[in-house]
């Protein structure tokens, strides 16, 4: 807490910081010549696709077995 400075941190400042980031791991082909960079920007790709993908078989094998009647 003593070091934490996002307590005077303007709010515009939040929004650009997630702009920056995005754009970091989305359109960035820049080349750092760094295999840890890669590996992150590639397991961070991958969580944000495999996360909503987790939650929509979920959902959907719920709603499959409320439908033939296991859950009830």
């Amino acid at each position: 807490m003593k070091r934490d400075t996002g307590w005077y941190r303007p709010t515009w400042a939040t929004l650009y910081y997630t702009k920056a980031i995005y754009d970091f791991i989305w359109r960035s082909d820049e080349y750092f010549a760094d295999k840890e960079i890669l590996s992150l920007k590639r397991q961070i790709k991958r969580f944000v696709w495999e996360l909503p993908l987790f939650f929509v078989v979920v959902i959907s094998l719920s709603f499959l077995l409320v439908w033939i009647g296991w859950l009830r």
